[in-house]
């Protein structure tokens, strides 16, 4: 199963959307920094 996300970057001032399996996994790739 797919999800949406919207995930909120202050650091950055903007907002990043897309989709995903493993919405764990994506967030912690966005924290660490690693874009898609």
């Amino acid at each position: 199963m797919y999800f949406t996300y919207i995930i909120y970057s202050p650091s950055a001032g903007k907002y990043y959307v897309g989709s995903t399996q493993d919405v764990e996994v994506r967030l912690r790739r966005h924290n660490a920094g690693h874009s898609k």
